[in-house]
């Protein structure tokens, strides 16, 4: 009986300690909620936001346009898991970075990444990193791409943002259905969240 209940307090502290680290790790911005997550690497801690949408998923009707600044939402985010990647070619991938793009790709992909590290200082400086790739591929969820350490070893929140690659992002033709450059477009709707929002972040 005494050993049920040792254990029965124990699970309870767990779930109130966990339940404390989520609440802190939840951040008010423009857009809404989000909710993080604690890592750490091999110098340090961070909270990470994984995944936070700053535009309107390009598909349907929004295929080949301009980006549509992502509608505020009124409940919690769970930004807790890496994005998929914009669609690419697999040869790209597969030969140099090992990554199965089966499931790890999707148009709807316009996301970012938050990496904070744990200070002291009030407000951090904040790097924005935009993959390379020569516009075809690449993406934020790859360990090459990753810049958890950066921030914890820089002392200061990084940023990597998502963009639409190949002709999803670059296509271009003399209609005004398809203006050309989407991905740049991407860039810049990103960039502008994260000056809108990233003071929340610290």
């Amino acid at each position: 009986m005494e050993a049920t209940t040792l254990v029965a307090f124990c699970l309870v502290q767990i779930f109130l300690a966990c339940s404390q680290n989520i609440a802190q790790d939840i951040v008010s911005t423009k857009s809404g909620d989000v909710r993080g997550i604690s890592l750490n690497t091999t110098t340090g801690q961070l909270r990470a936001f994984l995944g936070i949408p700053y535009a309107e998923s390009p598909v349907g009707d929004l295929r080949f346009k301009k980006p549509e600044p992502k509608q505020p939402w009124n409940y919690v985010y769970n930004a807790t898991s890496l994005p998929k990647m914009c669609p690419q070619p697999d040869v790209y991938l597969n030969k140099y970075y090992y990554v199965n793009t089966k499931n790890a790709v999707s148009e709807d992909c316009l996301y970012l990444n938050v990496y904070v590290p744990i200070t002291n200082r009030p407000l951090a400086p904040v790097l924005v990193y935009i993959h390379g790739g020569g516009f075809i591929f690449g993406g934020i969820s790859m360990n090459i791409t990753d810049t958890t350490e950066l921030s914890v070893r820089g002392d200061l929140i990084t940023v990597a943002i998502a963009y639409r690659l190949g002709a999803f992002g670059f296509l271009r033709t003399d209609l005004e259905d398809v203006p050309g450059n989407m991905g740049l477009y991407d860039q810049a709707l990103a960039i502008g969240w994260v000056k809108d929002n990233i003071e929340s972040f610290g």
